[in-house]
């Protein structure tokens, strides 16, 4: 059973505090702060609901122009026979409120904002899944399973594994793994707040994707990398130290107003378009612009 909508108090991630409340508050209003940082032209069609923010493009075929005249919904999604009805969006990171604010948790918070700005029923533990878990209906009508692994970073790949043998998302799947499961992770090669979609690649030296890789056998699965800073350095414990710190002050600042934000229009630019050389244009190019 679906959980009753509580009010937003209620549905703050534990020990991340009134900063993350308020940008849940300002999600829910339909105009984040990243609105005004849009092209004056494009601000008027990107105040609506939050799950339709990504709407950027009015030439993608999976987009309707606001023309300012009230839409008539179609009597059924359009069929998706390449690509499926079923997307899986898993957010990387660690169990447990001592791991609740650090920078390696960055895929959990992304993944977080994207629940509730879809209106998910709350995440619950799934056994079966080895991970906390919810679901919402896209847009285009497909049902998209939201994933907090709780195997601890390193054993991601496990839950991953879990829930798509479950759902058979890749079952029968004319098309690669990476239109069908879409990973949110942490990145110390990235400055803080950089984002970088690609739809497949190598783990990066990232134990949580390497373990994916490893669950899926493949390494043709969309990934969005979250920038946290801190450099790769390896050998002194200094990149570990800095992944498992909290973010300060004028971090999560930022990640309210800005970075979370961001990461919720390229989720929604991945389950609204096909052609991932479009997100990755999103992602990598416009948002970046408009930073």
């Amino acid at each position: 059973m679906r959980a009753r909508e509580a009010p937003l108090s209620f549905l703050v991630p534990m020990g991340t505090g009134a900063w993350w409340a308020s940008t849940l508050r300002a999600v829910h209003r339909g105009t984040p702060p990243l609105l005004r940082r849009w092209p004056a032209g494009q601000r008027s069609s990107a105040r609506r609901p939050p799950s339709q923010c990504t709407r950027l493009h009015a030439s993608d075929p999976a987009v309707t122009p606001t023309t300012g005249t009230t839409e008539t919904p179609t009597a059924s999604p359009p069929s998706l026979p390449a690509r499926g009805n079923t997307l899986v969006v898993v957010g990387l990171g660690n169990p447990g409120e001592r791991f609740a604010n650090t920078r390696h948790n960055a895929g959990f918070l992304a993944v977080d904002l994207v629940a509730q700005a879809h209106r998910a029923g709350a995440f619950r533990l799934e056994s079966k899944f080895r991970g906390l878990h919810t679901t919402f209906r896209s847009q285009r009508g497909q049902k998209v399973h939201l994933l907090k692994p709780v195997t601890f970073m390193n054993q991601s790949g496990q839950a991953v594994r879990a829930l798509l043998d479950y759902t058979k998302a890749l079952a029968g799947a004319s098309s690669a793994p990476n239109l069908h499961v879409l990973v949110l992770v942490d990145d110390t090669a990235l400055s803080f707040g950089e984002l970088r979609f690609r739809p497949r690649g190598g783990a990066g030296g990232h134990n949580g994707l390497k373990s994916v890789e490893r669950a899926l056998g493949s390494r043709e699965y969309a990934r969005l990398r979250i920038g946290v800073g801190g450099g790769r350095t390896a050998g002194n414990g200094s990149s570990v130290d800095h992944v498992l710190g909290e973010f300060n002050k004028r971090e999560r600042q930022f990640l309210q107003e800005h970075v979370l934000i961001d990461c919720l229009q390229v989720v929604d630019a991945w389950l609204a378009m096909d052609d991932l050389h479009r997100v990755m244009e999103l992602c990598n190019s416009t948002l970046k612009q408009q930073r």
